[in-house]
């Protein structure tokens, strides 16, 4: 006799996307089974609002949350890897052999960090385990390498300490994934020293200037990827003997990694006995007891792919519409894994970070259990919240200008305080990048989302005695 229970909702991750999923939809449907496959690592990643900055723009907190939490909400745990699936029958293959089959099915499996080299001594950075063995292999290293100019790469440079650090970039410029050559400037005093508590009160300068587009594709093919708030600070926290006096900070620019050895290569100059060798794209060798790839993600669709009928979108993620949905009948995706395919607002832009694996794994969670729904405000600007170089980091819209013709740059530097940059056209915000306690969050949020003109004040927006959110309130 067939059984009269409905089949599961499943949730394929046990990542941000996939927790926040199936809490949305446990908020929304209480009747209908759910089954989350977390995979065999058994992490399961619970995200919280810390700061709510403005309609869309929050600080989360992210912690390893206990399965058994979930079963009190009347969720099914599996710890298992999904190692195949045939979605006519709706129906998935886990590492065990157990068969699942599901009424509609999310996909949230993430990305994967992106591996030039394979090596003992290279470490790739991406999930909890990797972080883990990082602290290992930090007791015992002289030098670090470092490859590669994103979030990543950005907080350890600044974070680590009692080791030489020597640090490869391919732009011309530091932390080029998210900032311009003067916000690089600002941070310079950062980089060499580390932490500062003292920040004394300084005078503020400002500027405007018109960008013109650059030449080079990098800066629009930029992409993010980070661990989560605070990851890098609260894997040090335990060494209480952490100082900057013995900070080794080097540089090297324009530069990508060419060639990898275990052994020294006969042409170098350099007579000390390292783990592993790596050569440069301008021909020299860097010698290295830990070399720590951070050259972004690509997306986690392994599995999924053997499915012709799966559309993918042209950067390898699963392409979804606005309500979430794969080309599959009931099959959604989220998170890293996907890449949406709708008409975008031109204040928002994918960069497959923690805070919209969050956002599209709720807005997923909502698609799945209800019927008519409008696209999430969210996705009308884009909005992160981070720390880099021991300042509070926001971004908002189009921050770096990549959707953006020639547009003005209001700048307000007060050295070691406070960053800030605006870019306007046509009177109108876009974008902005806020570096410290500015309070401008939320004026700024507001403005973008709705487009107000500020061309009466755009030249004195940015004076520290103008108070903007009087005058726009």
């Amino acid at each position: 006799m067939a059984s009269s229970l409905p089949l599961p909702i499943v949730v394929v991750g046990g990542g941000v996307a996939g927790v926040c999923c199936v809490e949305e939809i446990r908020c929304h449907d209480f009747e209908t089974p759910v089954i989350l496959v977390s995979g065999s690592s058994g992490y399961l990643k619970k995200t919280t609002t810390a700061v709510r900055y403005g309609e869309v723009t929050e600080e989360i907190c992210v912690s390893e949350q206990d399965p058994e939490s979930f079963e009190a909400e009347g969720v099914q745990i599996r710890l298992n890897d999904v190692t195949g699936w045939d979605p006519k029958q709706k129906k998935l293959q886990l590492d065990d052999g157990e068969q699942i089959a599901f009424s509609k099915l999310c996909i949230c499996t993430g990305a994967t960090a992106k591996k030039t080299f394979e090596n003992d001594h290279i470490l790739t950075l991406r999930d909890t385990e990797t972080i883990e063995a990082l602290k290992k292999k930090l007791k015992t290293t002289r030098r670090v390498l470092i490859l590669g100019n994103g979030g990543i790469a950005t907080e350890l440079v600044f974070e680590l300490t009692d080791v030489e650090v020597i640090w490869a970039i391919r732009h011309a410029t530091i932390s080029a994934t998210y900032f311009d050559e003067a916000a690089a400037k600002f941070f310079a005093t950062r980089l060499n020293s580390g932490r500062n508590p003292e920040d004394c009160k300084k005078e503020a300068r400002r500027e405007r200037y018109t960008i013109v587009p650059s030449t080079s594709n990098e800066a629009k093919n930029s992409s993010g990827c980070a661990l989560g708030p605070f990851w890098l600070r609260n894997l040090l926290q335990h060494n209480e003997k952490i100082t900057t006096a013995n900070r080794r900070i080097s540089v090297i620019e324009n530069v990508e990694a060419d060639d990898v050895s275990s052994t020294r290569p006969e042409s170098t100059q350099d007579k000390a006995e390292w783990n592993v060798w790596v050569k440069l794209s301008d021909g020299q060798w860097i010698g290295a007891d830990l070399v720590i790839q951070a050259t972004g993600v690509d997306p986690n669709v392994k599995v999924w792919r053997s499915c012709e009928e799966l559309v993918l979108a042209e950067d390898g993620g699963i392409a979804v519409d606005d309500l979430m949905r794969t080309s599959i009948p009931d099959v959604f995706a989220a998170g890293d894994v996907c890449t949406p395919t709708w008409q975008k607002s031109a204040q928002w832009m994918q960069m497959r970070l923690w805070t919209q694996a969050r956002q599209m794994g709720m807005y997923a969670g909502r698609c799945i259990t209800i019927r008519d729904i409008n696209l999430d405000i969210c996705f009308e600007v884009f909005s992160h919240v981070t720390t880099y170089f021991g300042y509070k980091v926001i971004f908002l819209g189009d921050f770096n200008g990549a959707n953006l013709k020639q547009p003005t740059a209001l700048l307000r530097i007060t050295p070691d305080v406070e960053f800030i940059k605006v870019l306007v056209t046509n009177g109108r915000i876009q974008g902005a990048v806020l570096v410290g306690e500015t309070d401008l969050e939320e004026t700024i949020e507001n403005l973008i989302l709705n487009q107000t003109d500020i061309s009466q004040i755009e030249d004195r927006f940015l004076d520290p005695d103008v108070d903007i959110e009087d005058y726009f309130d």
